[in-house]
């Protein structure tokens, strides 16, 4: 994977701010490994309490995906949870 700014490749955090909408079998373990990289990394969900609870033990952030996405540089929207966002308005 290439170095991003801020990366000494000794652990130092990254400057790249990256959302992951949705906190599915796409999305956790991405999210998990991209933590573990050092990249600055928040979950985008609709029910923020229960992923903070499903996300324990992830050093990344999470709000709606609203907020998230806003806050980042890269925004990842794996399918399913572009589905779910077209059932969820209707």
């Amino acid at each position: 994977m290439p170095r991003v700014s801020g990366d000494d490749g000794m652990g130092k955090i990254n400057d790249m701010h990256i959302a992951i909408i949705g906190t599915g079998n796409v999305g956790v373990p991405l999210g998990r490994r991209l933590s573990a990289l050092g990249y600055q990394v928040a979950f985008g969900a609709r029910d923020v309490a229960a992923a903070r609870e499903k996300l324990q033990g992830i050093a990344a952030d999470v709000a709606s995906p609203r907020d998230a996405a806003a806050r980042a540089q890269v925004v990842l929207q794996p399918a399913r949870a572009v589905a779910g966002a077209a059932r969820h308005r209707g």
